[in-house]
C-alpha cells in the first residue's frame, strides 16, 4: 500500500503543475521582413486582388523615396504612394537595367517594333525586363 500512496502523492504534484494553454494567438503572428529592404532602391509591390493562373503576384519595380519601420513611400504611376512593408519585397536590379528598358520603350514608341530590325529580337517579360533572342532561336 505504500507504493500506491507514493504514486498518488507524485500524481497530485504533477497535476498541480499543469497550466492551461492559451486559447488563441491573435496578434502574435510574426511578419516576414526582407533584410535588404533597409538598403534597396527599388521594390516590387504585391497585387492584392484575386489573380488568374500564371499572373504575376508582384508589379514592376518602383523607386523607394522614404523608408519607415512599417511603411515605405514609393514613386508609383507618377505620384507618391505609401505602402505597408507586408506588401513589398526588394527588387534586385542591375544598375543600367531600368535605363535600358526605358530607352528601348521610347525607341519602340517612336519607330515602331516592325521598323527597327534590332527590336525584332527584343521581348519583354511580365516584370518589364528586356530579353534578347538570337536569330538562330527564332522560327
Amino acid at each position: 500500500m505504500t507504493d500506491i500512496t507514493g504514486y498518488i502523492v507524485r500524481l497530485r504534484s504533477f497535476v498541480r503543475k499543469f497550466q492551461p494553454s492559451p486559447a488563441s494567438c491573435h496578434g502574435e503572428r510574426a511578419t516576414f521582413v526582407y533584410k535588404d529592404l533597409a538598403t534597396t532602391t527599388h521594390v516590387f509591390i504585391r497585387k492584392d486582388p484575386i489573380r488568374r493562373s500564371f499572373q504575376p503576384a508582384y508589379r514592376e519595380p518602383h523607386e523607394t523615396l522614404k523608408r519607415g519601420d512599417k511603411i515605405f513611400t514609393i514613386f508609383d504611376n507618377r505620384k507618391r504612394t505609401t505602402v505597408s512593408i507586408e506588401r513589398i519585397k526588394p527588387a534586385y536590379i542591375v544598375d543600367g537595367e531600368l535605363q535600358n528598358t526605358a530607352q528601348t520603350a521610347t525607341r519602340e514608341s517612336k519607330s515602331g517594333p516592325e521598323q527597327n530590325t534590332e527590336n525584332r529580337n527584343i521581348k519583354r517579360t511580365r516584370s518589364k525586363r528586356t530579353v534578347r533572342f538570337p536569330d538562330y532561336y527564332r522560327p
